[in-house]
């Protein structure tokens, strides 16, 4: 969506500076020089954040988004690896 967003404003800002005549005309002609470098990146990264949340592999999944494990006696163990400890019982 971010993508989505500076393409439409990268010719928005371009169209109003050219209109109001700071810049010439050319300025507009720019804009896929500009865009298509970017496209390798945004597809690679899209294409992983998409294997990664659709994974079931646990391997290729970011500690982070892991569900977290929990310790019998002493608490939840967080993706981070820190010890978040439960309420003790009443004896």
């Amino acid at each position: 969506m971010n993508t989505g967003i500076q393409d439409a404003l990268n010719p928005g800002r371009q169209l109003a500076v050219v209109c109001q005549g700071a810049v010439p005309e050319e300025l507009l002609e720019t804009y896929e020089a500009e865009r298509v470098p970017v496209r390798p990146n945004v597809l690679r990264f899209t294409d992983r954040a998409f294997t990664i949340a659709t994974s079931r592999n646990e391997a290729e999944t970011p500690a982070y988004l892991r569900p977290r494990r929990k310790h019998r006696r002493l608490g939840h163990l967080s993706a981070t690896g820190t010890l978040i400890p439960t309420a003790s019982s009443p004896n």
